[in-house]
């Protein structure tokens, strides 16, 4: 819709902002940890989440691609090139992190742009990115209440084991350690 297509735009117009969420890693030694790993991932958890919405009548397809699309965006604060030319992390990602990160970018677009998203998708959109399954209800998180939300911590999950996997598998038979996955995948091809 064009309030989600607006609110993408204002987030990112920034064109400098644009070029670190397009460039960056997603991780620094896990899954698409390469250049341009960020939006590789962003792209394939949207992609699943599209194919997964039209088996759910229940579930809002554009909410979902945003969702998924904006998941890690604020990696593009997290993570900065060090003199050497590799990824270390920012002052804001250890403080921060990426999703206090990309909550400041959408109120301040939202606000900034005049965006009119109803409230209602507004919380979606928020509950989305900052639903946990597994935090203590101490930290006052609040688990997935939308099968949106839970779809994307499964495709966010799915595409960056399914990045290791690819990356550590052998041809055929069992393919390298990676501590993050916790084993040594093994693959028939």
């Amino acid at each position: 819709p064009r309030e989600h297509r607006h609110l993408f735009n204002a987030i990112f117009w920034d064109g400098e902002r644009f070029r670190r969420f397009c460039m960056g890693p997603s991780s620094m030694s896990g899954h698409h940890n390469s250049d341009n790993g960020n939006l590789r991932h962003a792209v394939d958890v949207a992609k699943m989440m599209r194919e997964n919405c039209g088996v759910r009548q229940i579930t809002n397809v554009p909410l979902a691609i945003l969702s998924a699309l904006l998941h890690d965006a604020g990696k593009a604060d997290e993570y900065q090139l060090n003199s050497s030319g590799e990824w270390k992390l920012s002052d804001r990602g250890r403080l921060l992190g990426h999703k206090v990160t990309v909550i400041e970018w959408i109120a301040s677009a939202m606000a900034r742009y005049r965006i009119m998203l109803p409230n209602s998708y507004y919380m979606a959109l928020l509950h989305c990115l900052t639903a946990s399954q597994n935090a203590p209800e101490w930290l006052g998180i609040r688990k997935p209440a939308m099968l949106e939300a839970m779809m994307l911590s499964n495709m966010d999950r799915l595409s960056g084991t399914g990045d290791l996997i690819e990356r550590c598998a052998a041809n055929d038979g069992w393919g390298q350690f990676h501590p993050h996955i916790g084993l040594r995948p093994f693959a028939v091809m």
